[in-house]
This record gives C-alpha cells, sequence and structure tokens, in this order.
C-alpha cells in the first residue's frame, strides 16, 4: 500500500503534534519536580533534555511538519524530498 502525499504530509504533522505533547508533559512533569531535577543525574532532567532535542529535529519538529501539511493542503510544492 502506497500513502498519498496528503496522507503522508498529515502523518508527519500528527507526529509533530505527538512530539509537542511528550515535550509538554516531560516539561509539565520537571517542574514540578523542583531544582533538585537539574542535577545530571536525576532521571527527569534527562528526559525533558532529550525530548528538546527531539522537537528540534526536522522530521519530528512540531512547525516544521505543520508547515509541511499546509503547505500540500494549499497544493503547493512540499519543500522537502524527505515526503
Amino acid at each position: 500500500m502506497s500513502y498519498t502525499t496528503q496522507e503522508r504530509s498529515r502523518i508527519r504533522a500528527q507526529c509533530g503534534y505527538l512530539a509537542r505533547l511528550c515535550k509538554e508533559a516531560a516539561d509539565l512533569v520537571g517542574s514540578a519536580s523542583g531544582a533538585s531535577s537539574l542535577h545530571r543525574e536525576v532521571p527527569i532532567q534527562r528526559i525533558v533534555r532529550d525530548l528538546n532535542a527531539l522537537n528540534l529535529h526536522s522530521f519530528v519538529n512540531p512547525a516544521a511538519n505543520l508547515e509541511l501539511y499546509g503547505r500540500v493542503l494549499s497544493g503547493l510544492d512540499a519543500g522537502t524530498p524527505f515526503l
């Protein structure tokens, strides 16, 4: 089965949204953990840092994927060969 360009761009937009929700949840737990959660050996610190890094990656970045989906819905070129 082959997905259409619109379906692939929608999936990317949904993945970006999921990454954003995960980052927001980790930020919320991290902020509720207090200042001691900033130590490198505390697991929540690494989780927050890793999710922040993940959200910067172009394949998962919420803003980039939402723009990609909007471009495809508008009939414009996707602007990336990675779709």
